[in-house]
């Protein structure tokens, strides 16, 4: 925030600072305290804001020094007790320095009678005058509170002196703050800072909590900003039989530090949430809302959309991100079944109801151990509020402690903060609105920090969250961020972090775990406590050729950077493929399923926590093929094994009724799905029976023939075009096999595709001409790699065929006992709804026509379609 002579020097003692918030001040004007300094501290160089006490003999002048740009409020206060000499010198010292953000506001010599006779209380004690929740007592105490509410600062440090040592149970060389999270963290830093240049350690400083509301003293101004405003607030105390300019040192670069810290993180803004929303097979609509900025990643589809703070979309057997900044104020199913969603919030399950906060809620705070001592806030005033005699409200804020009698809290909205401040959070028993509770659970999306602070040695880590995560100004110059991984290099130095969720893993690369100090939101850690072990590690090593792979996990999946570009999860499920390096996955659960898709299992290592595991065969049984007989009402077919996620195509039919006609599907599902005949709108519906075969395959990638690839997948369409992505990169072109597989809208339909590639394909749903526009429906596709002469053990063929409105015969390169035959076309050269029948089906040849509907007019002929055909022995 700053930057003056006597921090200069500070910082030449320290790599801690990477940035400092205050501007440099001219010489003429600045009187500074530098180490080995004797001098006094010169007064302000320039005029003051105004005089606090003006005519009487407590009048005081307050500095008012404004950068002209925004940024963060701090108050800085001394002389609170006159005979406290090196607060009030170190106060007038920093009211001449000049932020180069935000403003400083510093009242150098609160107590201006008791500075000029030397006496701590000349009226009584100034810092005993500002009673929680009342008027302050004097009237010097009420305009000093004037300046509080006037400014509203971000941040308060008070400057005073101890007869004792903190070590020797005194208060000096120690410096308090208020149980806000993440204040110890900046606490640490300072004193770490200006240890470095103390000799004797009994004079070095020592970070310690504020007293509570319920502790003696009472009425201490930093006690009542702390607690009943919630301003970060600080108090640092020097020992008094320490030199004097030692002292005032001490105060103005702890004070400098503070706000370097402190300015770093209140301008280093929140870090982003992650919302994810994964469909188990239906399709589902949502919709949402924040109270800050979201943010579209690559993982949405072209029915989802983000506005001004609002998102909504369509979900259906896949997983839509988004990222996102404050907090989530409202979500909503609005169309499909609210069970077909599994949703994740920075990677932790949450249901819709979770999401959405209640009108009110009720929260109980009970220890089945020792006493605890906590803080919680809320979004709007608490309604109601049951507590021991230790605890205090302060409208949206309240402070307990608590034992085996339950404190009770009725509040709207959502909780913002709950924190353990004394006591072991573990005795803590929480229920809200009747349900059991974890902290974490209950402080649904907080953003955290973390401090790695280098003690000696050149240390490297790596870290991994399952949210995001974000650097601050105080960074070593060795760290990179990359997605929700950092990796840095700390050796005297600090790099302090924001992030949401939970630290999924860390893990010291290379140096000594002894050289770091790790902290949390201001609490100890170790490597061992960053590193849960409901957290697993999936590694994925490639020894040879590229290999192709996919899971699932029976919770939650999370990337790290070891991965590229054609690697994806899911909330549950992931794939990719590896070649001449390692992927590496997070995980919590179980690892449920691992199938190799493309390669040879011995070309990968594949282990779990540093244990190799076996990998399965590759699976060549997962497809099914088979004859059907349809008629015009809907009938359902059972599958001959069972599958996860079937994928059905299912077409042409017979030529036994002259009408245009179709297969349609529904139901699609583990063991069989429902078919009919259906025919165009202008029909009576009345048709004939009809043969068809079908082709099922699991969805995914498979290896159908040695070194042949089939894909199976789902994407939503409607009349407008649509493309879609393989996941498995194809040698050659495939041949795509395409069918709607719902039925949304109520007219007549045919699937049409055209720019089949190596890559993906287009595809839409076609209604008759006399129509026109549909609604969205699921499409299944299959797409197989053309020279692929067996599926599994079936002896199989596809082929490419020119079919126009006259019938073609296919004639087959092989004769086959009972083959399955489907046929899709790849191009959409007429813009007329057409569809696929065939007639004459044999072990040697088939016949195909491009058949029109005639709902506008009588003419039929359509131009030449190139025609995919897939045959198999049943």
């Amino acid at each position: 925030m700053v930057q003056t002579q006597e921090a200069a020097v500070s910082d030449e003692r320290s790599s801690v600072g990477r940035r400092s918030v205050l501007k440099a001040v001219g010489a003429a004007g600045a009187g500074t305290v530098v180490s080995g300094s004797k001098s006094a501290a010169a007064a302000p160089a320039g005029e003051p804001d105004r005089l606090l006490r003006s005519g009487t003999e407590e009048e005081t002048p307050l500095y008012v020094n404004d950068s002209g740009t925004p940024g963060m409020t701090a108050l800085v206060v001394g002389g609170m007790h006159g005979n406290e000499t090196a607060g009030h010198l170190a106060a007038t010292e920093i009211a001449n320095w000049t932020p180069s953000s935000g403003r400083l506001v510093v009242l150098p010599r609160a107590n201006a009678k008791g500075v000029e006779d030397g006496v701590r209380e000349p009226n009584g004690d100034l810092n005993r005058q500002f009673p929680l929740e009342s008027t302050p007592t004097t009237p010097l105490a009420r305009e000093i509170w004037d300046v509080v509410t006037e400014f509203s600062p971000d941040l308060i440090i008070d400057l005073h002196e101890s007869w004792s040592r903190f070590v020797n149970g005194g208060l000096g060389q120690s410096v308090a703050y208020s149980p806000v999270r993440n204040l110890r963290g900046a606490a640490t830093i300072a004193c770490d800072t200006i240890n470095e240049t103390i000799g004797a350690t009994n004079n070095r400083f020592h970070e310690r909590l504020l007293p509570s509301p319920a502790e003696y003293p009472h009425g201490v101004f930093v006690q009542r900003t702390a607690f009943e405003l919630g301003i970060p607030s600080y108090l640092i105390e020097t020992y008094v039989d320490l030199g004097r300019s030692d002292r005032v040192h001490y105060h103005t670069s702890l004070v400098k530090k503070l706000l370097d810290v402190r300015a770093t993180t209140h301008d280093a803004g929140e870090p982003d949430h992650v919302l994810a929303i994964q469909s188990t097979g239906q399709k589902v609509t949502y919709e949402g809302a924040v109270d800050g900025t979201i943010t579209p990643t690559d993982m949405l589809g072209n029915e989802d959309t983000v506005g001004d703070g609002a998102f909504s979309g369509v979900v259906w057997g896949g997983t839509d991100y988004y990222q996102y900044s404050g907090r989530l104020t409202d979500f909503s199913i609005t169309g499909g079944d609210q069970s077909a969603i599994e949703i994740r919030l920075d990677g932790e399950p949450k249901s819709v109801n979770q999401l959405t906060p209640a009108d009110t809620s009720q929260l109980t705070v009970r220890s089945t151990g020792e006493p605890v001592e906590y803080q919680l806030g809320v979004d709007k005033p608490f309604i109601s509020v049951q507590q021991s005699a230790n605890g205090w409200v302060f409208e949206d804020r309240a402070y307990g402690e608590v034992a085996d009698v339950p404190d009770s809290y009725e509040f709207a909205y959502d909780l913002d903060q709950f924190d353990v401040t004394e006591g072991d959070p573990s005795d803590l028993e929480l229920t809200l609105d009747g349900s059991p509770i974890s902290i974490d659970d209950l402080d649904e999306t907080p953003s955290h920090e973390l401090l790695v602070n280098g003690r000696a040695g050149k240390t490297t880590y790596r870290l991994t969250v399952n949210g995001t995560i974000k650097s601050t100004d105080f960074m070593s110059d060795e760290y990179h961020i990359q997605g929700p991984t950092a990796v840095g290099t700390v050796t005297t130095g600090v790099d302090l972090y924001r992030f949401t969720g939970e630290i999924l893993s860390f893990e010291i690369v290379s140096g000594d775990e002894s050289n770091v100090e790790l902290m949390v939101d201001g609490n100890d850690q170790t490597v061992s406590s960053l590193n849960p072990s409901s957290v697993h590690t999936l590694s994925i090593n490639s020894t040879g050729d590229r290999v192709d792979y996919s899971g699932t996990v029976s919770e939650t999946v999370y990337p790290t950077p070891l991965l590229n570009g054609s690697d994806r999860s899911g909330i549950d499920k992931f794939s990719g493929g590896v070649w001449g390096g390692t992927d590496q996955y997070l995980f919590k659960g179980d690892l449920t399923t691992f199938s190799i898709d493309r390669g040879r299992a011995d070309d990968v290592t594949v282990s779990v926590d540093g244990e190799r595991i076996a990998l399965p065969p590759i699976d060549k049984t997962a497809v099914e093929g088979g004859s059907l007989t349809v008629d015009d009402p809907w009938q359902t077919y059972s599958l001959g094994q069972s599958f996860d996620s079937p994928v059905t195509t299912c077409s042409p039919l017979s030529y036994a009724g002259s009408q245009p006609c179709h297969v349609r599907l529904r139901n699609v599902g583990s063991n069989g799905f429902d078919a009919r005949i259906e025919e165009w709108d202008y029909l009576n519906g009345v048709h004939y029976p009809e043969t068809a075969s079908h082709v099922t395959i699991e969805a995914g990638v498979h290896e159908v023939e040695s070194g042949r690839y089939a894909e199976a997948g789902r994407t939503v369409t409607d009349h407008e075009w649509r493309s879609v992505s393989f996941d498995h990169d194809f040698d050659t072109t495939p041949l795509v096999f395409c069918q709607a597989e719902t039925v949304q809208g109520g007219q007549a339909i045919v699937t049409r595709v055209r720019n089949v590639s190596r890559s993906g394909f287009d595809v839409k749903v076609q209604e008759s001409e006399a129509q026109g526009t549909h609604k969205t429906e699921s499409i299944g596709y299959i797409a197989i790699e053309p020279a692929t002469n067996a599926i599994g053990d079936r002896p199989a063929e596809l082929g490419v065929v020119a079919v126009d409105d006259g019938w073609t015969t296919v004639n087959f390169d092989r004769s086959y006992e009972q083959p399955v035959f489907v046929a899709c076309m790849q191009t959409t050269i007429g813009g007329d709804a057409v569809g696929l029948r065939r007639k004459n089906l044999t072990g040697k040849s088939v016949a195909l026509m491009a058949e029109e509907e005639t709902s506008r007019d009588s003419e039929t002929a359509h131009a030449t379609e190139q025609v995919g055909y897939l045959v198999f022995e049943e």
